[in-house]
Order: C-alpha cells, then sequence, then structure tokens
C-alpha cells in the first residue's frame, strides 16, 4: 500500500513538474516569438535616422568635356567641373537630430503598446486552456457519477428492484457522460493549438491555478505607452514645423569650380565660390500648415484616446466586479448548499428514498453549477486580459 502511495504521489510531482504556467509561456513567448522579434526588427531600423540626420548632405559635382578640332591636331579636352557642398543652416542638422530621436523614442513606445497588446492575447489564451482543463476534470467527475449509478441501477434493474425505464435513462445519461467527456477533451486539445500558435511554440500541459485572480486597478491613463506616443507625435510635429522655417531661408552652397582657359587651351582657372538660392516669398508655408493641421488632429485625437480608455477601464472594473460577486455567492452558499443536495440525493438513492429521476436531476445540476464556476473564472480572466492589452497589467518580468 505504502509503494503505491509513494507512485502517485511521485506522477503528481512529475506532472506538476512538467507542467508550464503563465509565467514560464509568457518569458519563452517574449524570447522566441517570431512576432515579438518582428517588432523588435521595426524598432531598431528607426535607429539609422538618427546616424543619417547627423550626416551633411552630400556634395554635388558636375563635369564638362569637349573635342578639339584643328587642322594638325584633334582630341577630347576637360573643358570645366565643379564640385559644390550645401552649408547646413543654423539649427537645422539639431532639429533634424531631435526629430530622428524623437521618432525613436516613438517606435519604442509603439513596441511597448504592441507587446502589451500581445501579453494580454497570450494571456487570455493560456487560461482559456486552463479553463478548458478544468472542465475536462468536471466532465470526468461527471462520467465517474454517470458509471457509479449506472452500475447500481444496473445491479438493482437486474435483481428486480429497479425499473427497465431508469435503467435505459441511466444507460443513456452514461452515453452522454462519455460524449461530452470526449468533446471537451477535444475542446481542450483545440484550446492548446490555439496557444501554441500564439506564442510561437508547443504548449501541452498548462499548469496554474484559475482561482488566482489579479486585481484591476485605477491607472494614470497618460502615462500609457500609446498616449505618450501620440504627445511624441505633436512633439515631432512642433520640431518639423521649425525645420520647414529654417528650410525656407536661403540654401548656401561652396563650391570648386575649374574650368579650360579659351584662349591658351590646355590651361585651366581654379577658383571657390559661393552661391545661395533666391528665397521665395512664403516658402514652406503649405507644408507648415499642413503640420500644423496635423498637429490640432492629434491633440484631439489625444482626448478621445484618453476618454476611450478611461471608459473601457472603468467598463472592465464594474464587469469585474460583478462577476466577482457572482462567484462569491456560489462559492459561500450556492455551490456548497447543492452538493450537499446531491450528497444527500446519492444516499437516498441507495436507501430507496427517492427516484433515479430525482437523483439525475440533482447531479444535473451540481455538475453545471461547477462548470458555470469555471465559465465566471474564465470571464474574469478574459477581462484581465483585456485590461493587460490597455495598461500592461502587472510586471510578468
Amino acid at each position: 500500500m505504502l509503494s503505491i502511495r509513494v507512485l502517485v504521489i511521485g506522477l503528481l510531482f512529475i506532472a506538476t513538474a512538467n507542467g508550464e504556467t503563465f509565467k514560464q509561456v509568457l518569458n519563452r513567448a517574449l524570447e522566441e516569438s517570431p512576432y515579438i522579434k518582428m517588432l523588435q526588427a521595426n524598432k531598431k531600423s528607426v535607429e539609422g535616422l538618427i546616424k543619417q540626420a547627423k550626416l551633411l548632405p552630400n556634395p554635388e559635382g558636375s563635369i564638362t568635356f569637349g573635342r578639339l578640332y584643328s587642322q594638325t591636331d584633334s582630341g577630347i579636352a576637360l573643358t570645366d567641373f565643379s564640385i559644390s557642398q550645401r552649408l547646413l543652416l543654423w539649427g537645422e542638422r539639431k532639429l533634424s537630430v531631435d526629430m530622428a530621436l524623437k521618432e525613436k523614442q516613438h517606435a519604442e513606445l509603439l513596441f511597448q503598446a504592441l507587446k502589451n497588446e500581445y501579453i494580454g492575447k497570450i494571456y487570455t489564451a493560456y487560461y482559456t486552456a486552463l479553463y478548458r482543463k478544468k472542465l475536462l476534470q468536471v466532465a470526468e467527475e461527471n462520467l465517474k457519477i454517470a458509471e457509479n449509478s449506472f452500475n447500481y441501477i444496473k445491479e438493482a434493474y437486474q435483481l428486480g428492484e429497479e425499473t427497465r425505464i431508469n435503467f435505459l435513462r441511466a444507460k443513456r445519461l452514461l452515453e452522454q457522460a462519455k460524449l461530452q467527456y470526449k468533446q471537451t477533451e477535444i475542446d481542450y486539445k483545440v484550446s492548446l493549438k490555439e496557444l501554441s500558435s500564439i506564442v510561437g511554440f508547443d504548449v501541452s500541459q498548462p499548469e496554474g491555478n484559475l482561482e488566482n485572480l489579479p486585481q484591476i486597478e485605477d491607472v494614470d491613463i497618460q502615462n500609457l505607452p500609446n498616449i505618450k506616443a501620440l504627445h511624441l507625435q505633436i512633439q515631432k510635429i512642433q520640431k518639423e514645423i521649425q525645420l520647414q522655417k529654417v528650410l525656407a531661408k536661403p540654401q548656401v552652397s561652396v563650391e570648386l569650380v575649374g574650368g579650360e582657359d579659351p584662349v591658351e587651351l590646355g590651361k585651366y582657372e581654379l577658383g571657390l565660390g559661393l552661391s545661395s538660392t533666391i528665397p521665395i516669398f512664403n516658402k514652406n508655408q503649405g507644408n507648415i500648415i499642413q503640420l500644423t493641421a496635423k498637429k490640432v488632429a492629434l491633440t484631439k485625437q489625444i482626448q478621445r484616446e484618453k476618454q476611450t480608455i478611461a471608459y473601457k477601464i472603468k467598463t472592465l472594473k464594474d464587469r469585474y466586479a460583478l462577476l466577482k460577486e457572482q462567484l462569491q455567492k456560489l462559492d459561500q452558499s450556492i455551490i456548497p448548499d447543492t452538493k450537499k443536495g446531491f450528497q444527500l440525493a446519492e444516499e437516498s438513492l441507495k436507501m430507496r428514498q427517492i427516484t433515479p429521476f430525482e437523483f439525475f436531476d440533482w447531479k444535473k445540476e451540481y455538475i453545471s453549477l461547477l462548470s458555470y464556476r469555471y465559465q465566471l473564472l474564465l470571464q474574469l480572466h478574459q477581462l484581465y486580459g483585456e485590461y493587460i492589452s490597455i495598461t500592461g497589467g502587472k510586471k510578468w518580468q
């Protein structure tokens, strides 16, 4: 007897050891997921903008060849050449670098926002799989009850102590319990495949406590990554407006020019020169008007996003509190009372104090309540998954 207990404990330890907790699955997904790697690559690609902003404009050059024809000689000769380097305007380089830095910060915030959505998606899929696993346990318990009931009624029927209709009903309920168990098992396997497709690797044994419910708390909406990203866009537009005003000024270039002497062929003259564009009235004014309008639109978008997020979080909190209240009522009175009634019905059936039909009604009610309880737990976790997608939830790492 002792060896059997040791074996059972050993099997339970192995099952727990091989189980994959949510944190383990999440950490591995954040390291290995192709989706996260894609987001990281997109974020890193922005770094090239900073390097580009620090560089001087490329120089421009021109060269001209002419063919010489005469009675005694002919050939190709270099006639003119020039190299021009545009000089950066005052503040142009700094503004360009600032804009590139804002773009990098914006990319990092968008990465964090998308990462939060991804974590929320993993959280929901993981606890859905865990919910299906718990339902499979309920279906297994239902199957055991149906088997015990059938065996008892079958024995009573063979002794002539039970009617054939009760025997047939017990047999039908046993078949239904088997089908329900099989379907629940299929649903569980499907949920594992869905979770595996999201994280990018196989998850076969989720291990966790479905009743471990985190709290939905108020957050500072102003500090959420998507809101901060919008503010950064406005700051970038402000820098871009300043840059457009700078670029509206005359563009100055330094030139090195050379040309063949038209009189003494074969001799060249070199010189340095300055060139400048002629400013045009209201130059870049159209770009500035567009950027200003975009800035106003982003300001309104921030207001709308903050209102939307505040409403979503309030709705999540209200629904979360309502579901927890229902769960509390189930745990405190409804399920314990129903369980006592079911156990009493089971004893009464053996003592012939109630009919099998009454017992089956008690069994159905008890199993339904267990399933409903897990459905409430799943809905609570689904709400928290939405909360993670919006706010990031608690720090998982």
